[in-house]
């Protein structure tokens, strides 16, 4: 049993009946305002779990899946988010500031306002992101793998193209 704090003035804390966070099944949960910085969360499944306001800054979420989640307003500067899957995540107004989407799948995934200031965005498939016109990308680096809608410009947001790979 894990127990997760949340800054939720009605919930306080949320007990988890998981050993450990990586690798974990936390599908559904509701983790509103949920203080998980700096933890280990790797390939773990938050399908449509309610991440809005969450503070995962600094957390490891190399590999999970975050299909149909919210992550509205969520913070997420300076996380590992390579490989995972955010099909149809709703990331409205989150915070990805130097967060690393090595190789992350986007699919339908409302990026609305989100910040993703140098961000790495190398090899992620941010084709068919819904607001990705409303977000900023100031100093975040993307490759000839990274895919974006067509015709759109990511230099024009403040992206730059690496000519190496990282």
């Amino acid at each position: 049993m894990i127990v997760v704090k949340c800054l939720d003035d009605k919930k306080g804390e949320i007990e988890i009946d998981v050993k450990a966070l990586d690798c974990a099944l936390l599908d559904g949960l509701n983790l509103h305002r949920a203080v998980l910085e700096n933890e280990n969360l790797s390939n773990s499944s938050f399908k449509e779990t309610d991440l809005r306001g969450a503070f995962l800054s600094g957390a490891n979420l190399s590999n999970s899946n975050f299909t149909g989640a919210s992550l509205i307003t969520a913070f997420f500067d300076n996380a590992i988010l390579d490989g995972v899957n955010l099909t149809n995540a709703m990331l409205i107004g989150a915070c990805f500031e130097k967060a690393s989407f090595i190789g992350a799948d986007f699919s339908g995934a409302n990026v609305e306002g989100a910040t993703f200031n140098e961000a790495i965005l190398v090899g992620a498939n941010m084709e068919t992101c819904l607001g990705l016109e409303t977000t900023n990308l100031n100093g975040a680096i993307y490759d000839s793998t990274t895919s974006w809608p067509l015709g759109f410009n990511a230099e024009q947001y403040g992206a730059t193209l690496s000519k190496r790979s990282l």
